[in-house]
């Protein structure tokens, strides 16, 4: 349904554009110890994921994307904040082994499963109402559309969303002298909070 393809690669996109924001040149352990150079590097790069500028968005996301976010009545600036403002994080575990590393956060971020199946149910009652029939007629197809997305972007901006908390563990390598994360998808998971994005919107 296209509806769902839509909102998948809404938060698909979003995604991208925090993973590129943390995932830029790691900190080098100066006078610190290994451990405490990893809870550095942590903190600085997740501590980017809300200093981000509509300048960001458009150089991660590239302007046909954002017309076509637009075009459904996403502003991707918007769609990006909405999904960060709950992320927090405590680092509870760092394990060193030579130039390799593990460490263990509890993250908490917006309940996106919960969040999507919620605007799931609603839209599909609401493609079968005659409320849709209406907008149909006088919205047209892509108004209907922009209506329901803005529907899910409020969801997910809403003060009374639901969170949820994981334990997630992050794999990290040293570069020379600079401590890197080894797995993008790992990152991922942990701006998700524990979530496969990739079975969000089903």
């Amino acid at each position: 349904m296209k509806l769902r393809l839509l909102a998948r690669k809404a938060l698909t996109l979003f995604a991208t554009a925090a993973l590129a924001i943390v995932s830029v040149a790691g900190l080098s352990a100066c006078g610190e110890s290994q451990e405490d150079a990893i809870k550095s590097m942590i903190k600085e790069k997740f501590s980017q994921l809300e200093q981000v500028t509509d300048a960001n968005i458009e150089e991660v996301y590239g302007d046909d994307e954002i017309a076509e976010l637009k075009k459904y009545g996403i502003d991707a600036t918007e769609l990006y904040n909405a999904c960060v403002k709950r992320f927090d994080y405590e680092i509870e575990d760092v394990s060193v082994s030579d130039d390799t590393a593990t460490a263990t956060l509890s993250v908490t971020n917006l309940d996106f499963a919960t969040v999507a199946a919620s605007w799931t149910d609603d839209m599909s009652a609401y493609l079968t109402s005659e409320e849709a029939v209406n907008d149909y007629t006088n919205l047209g197809e892509d108004g209907m559309i922009a209506k329901v997305m803005g529907q899910l972007v409020e969801k997910i901006a809403a003060d009374d969303a639901p969170t949820k908390t994981a334990s997630v563990t992050l794999d990290l390598k040293k570069n020379g002298k600079t401590w890197e994360f080894a797995d993008e998808d790992q990152v991922v998971s942990a701006i998700y909070a524990g979530t496969d994005p990739s079975k969000l919107m089903k």
